[in-house]
């Protein structure tokens, strides 16, 4: 497994994290790219089999790097993902109640409507080929389910067979209940044997 401390990570620094500053839907997801590419080149990875998986940011990066690397990936599974920010502005428990929410959002990912659709993964349903998993809590107050929906809309409105998504009972954003984290693995795992095959 590869786990790339893409731009904008913390815990290396401010410069290091403000680097990542309106860079969501570019340069931190080339830094993931640049990590598979540099994997397959060192015969680490095999090309036909590689998977991206990601949570709450994780996730919007799952699903923003199958629309900018539709050809890279045999697969994506993406978890409380953030997929439409205007969505995410509105209806965030951070942004829609607080005023340091706005601004941190306002910091990240701009303070325009257009900076915010073109840094949605929404906005590239089009691109996206890669098979895609959804997983969700249903009550998810940072990233709230409507996220999803609106992926699942996005890909229906382009003449697309939608994402599988799985619901996570009485779940927040993070999955705490054994019964929903091994729901959570189970259906990873499934998922993974069908496009990947079994190891």
């Amino acid at each position: 497994m590869l786990r790339v401390n893409y731009r904008g990570s913390g815990g290396y620094g401010t410069a290091f994290e403000k680097s990542g500053f309106r860079k969501w839907p570019q340069e931190m997801q080339n830094d993931l790219t640049d990590g598979v590419k540099w994997a397959i080149a060192q015969g680490i990875a095999d090309p036909n089999r590689v998977c991206i998986f990601g949570w709450s940011y994780g996730g919007y990066s799952a699903a923003m790097s199958i629309a900018r690397e539709p050809d890279l990936y045999r697969c994506a599974i993406a978890g409380a993902g953030v997929y439409d920010n205007k969505e995410q502005y509105r209806n965030a428990d951070f942004a829609d109640q607080t005023r340091w929410g706005r601004r941190y959002m306002d910091k990240v990912i701009g303070e325009t409507v257009e900076a915010r659709r073109l840094a949605s993964p929404i906005t590239y349903v089009d691109r996206m080929k890669t098979p895609l998993l959804l997983i969700h809590g249903e009550e998810d107050e940072r990233v709230p389910l409507e996220h999803s929906h609106k992926l699942i809309e996005g890909f229906r409105n382009a003449g697309k067979t939608p994402p599988e998504l799985v619901l996570l009972d009485n779940e927040g954003h993070t999955p705490r209940k054994a019964e929903n984290i091994e729901t959570m693995h189970r259906a990873t795992i499934t998922f993974l044997e069908k496009y990947l095959g079994k190891p």
